[in-house]
Order: structure tokens, then C-alpha cells, then sequence
């Protein structure tokens, strides 16, 4: 019956939008861990494991850790004028995942060298 439910939502959500297609909506990702995938590569599924749980949020409040590191992949405060300047809010879940794609695009996996031995020894199976 769920299948049959989320294709009938399907259906009436094309009927009454025109801002995506069936493929479109297919290829979304559905889970947090698909979108790091997509956005970040497998590996960043493990960090996020270790800096976080994969949690943004903690309690219906930003995920904010004793030394100020923020969200699923513990954006640190040295960070934070930057990642606002490029206007990109590290307290949701996209802005977090954003910014982390900046540093993996500038630093490699560098900036979680803390939880390495964490996120080397998770084997992460799609």
C-alpha cells in the first residue's frame, strides 16, 4: 500500500507543479546520505558518521559542538565569516553540505584530520 500511496502523491504533485520532471524527481536524492554522495563522494558519508552521526540537527536545535563546530560535517568557527560572506548558511543541512564541498574542493579531506581514524575504517556499502 505505501508504494501505491507515494505513486499516486507522485501523480498529484506533476498535475499541480511544473517546476520538475519524472526524471528529475527520480534522480533527487532522498536521504541525507544519497545527497552526500551525490554532492560530496562516498568517503564524506563516513566523515559526516564521525563528525556528527549524520545529524544537523540535535534536539529540533543546530547540531553546535563544545569547540563551536557546526552540523553534519562540524563546520569549526574559523569558518563561519567566510562561508557567511559567501552567503551560504552552514546551519541547514544544504548550506553545511555546501561548504563542505568548498573545503573538500580546497583542502582535500584535511579538515577532518581529527576524526580520520573514525572515517578510514567505516566501509560504506550504498
Amino acid at each position: 500500500m505505501i508504494g501505491v500511496h507515494i505513486f499516486l502523491e507522485l501523480i498529484n504533485t506533476l498535475q499541480t507543479t511544473t517546476y520538475f520532471t519524472v526524471t528529475e524527481f527520480v534522480a533527487r536524492p532522498h536521504t541525507i546520505e544519497e545527497k552526500i554522495v551525490q554532492e560530496l563522494g562516498e568517503e564524506f558519508v563516513a566523515i559526516g558518521i564521525c563528525e556528527s552521526g549524520l545529524r544537523q540537527y540535535d534536539e529540533g536545535q543546530v547540531l553546535i559542538s563544545e569547540t563551536a563546530d557546526v552540523g553534519i560535517f562540524q563546520i569549526n568557527q574559523v569558518h563561519w565569516d567566510n562561508a557567511e560572506a559567501l552567503g551560504i548558511d552552514i546551519e541547514t543541512i544544504d548550506g553545511n553540505i555546501e561548504y563542505a564541498k568548498i573545503l573538500k574542493n580546497q583542502r582535500g579531506t584535511k579538515d577532518w584530520y581529527m576524526s580520520e581514524e573514525c572515517w578510514r575504517n567505516i566501509a560504506y556499502n550504498n
